[in-house]
């Protein structure tokens, strides 16, 4: 939670370089609004844009063809519901994302049916993999959480997810040449919508 200069409370997701200098910092657009339960947007504001940063590309060959780094887009958990604002990180934009990092405290009561579809529907909209960490589930939490983080790739395969109770931690190569050929091989920037 950050405090912005109008002393409004934000969910921010703030991101660090390797330098340890802030590189951006993303504010959550979509505030949870769960019936029965104090959500969100009963004590949070909402931020107003899409954020982007750079990722040095640590496998990058010499090529100058070949991308020296690796661009992220941010969302966090409930953006995940809303496709128009995600296409802001697709490939019909002028600088698409190679993946979108969407941290999550997904209700179980929904994460059972929509969880694995909507990161599988991020990843095919966007032809980039999508990174989602999200909170364990526990039985005694009075509102349990999901759990079951993943990493998806840009055909919306899973390539890594954890159980839904536990500590884990879902590893995958990410690939920016996979991106491209999702891209060449499926081109959605042919269609004008």
């Amino acid at each position: 939670i950050e405090e912005g200069e109008d002393g409004l409370l934000y969910n921010s997701m703030p991101i660090y370089g390797p330098d340890g200098k802030l590189r951006a910092n993303y504010r959550k657009v979509h505030l949870s609004r769960v019936m029965a339960i104090t959500s969100e947007s009963d004590v949070l504001a909402a931020g107003s844009r899409p954020v982007t940063f750079e990722m040095p590309d640590t496998h990058a060959t010499p090529d100058p063809h070949d991308p020296q780094s690796v661009s992220v887009g941010m969302a966090c958990c409930f953006d995940l519901r809303f496709p128009v604002f995600l296409a802001r990180y697709g490939p019909r934009v002028e600088a698409p994302v190679h993946c979108i990092c969407a941290p999550s405290a997904f209700l179980d009561l929904t994460g059972k049916d929509h969880w694995d579809l909507l990161l599988r529907r991020t990843a095919l909209d966007g032809q980039c993999y999508v990174i989602a960490p999200d909170i364990a589930f526990d039985s005694a939490d009075a509102t349990p959480l999901h759990g079951r983080a993943a990493v998806i790739d840009p055909f919306g395969t899973v390539l890594a997810q954890c159980n839904a109770q536990g500590d884990g931690i879902a590893i995958a190569d990410l690939s920016v040449s996979r991106v491209a050929e999702v891209r060449a091989k499926l081109p959605l920037t042919l269609w004008n919508e």
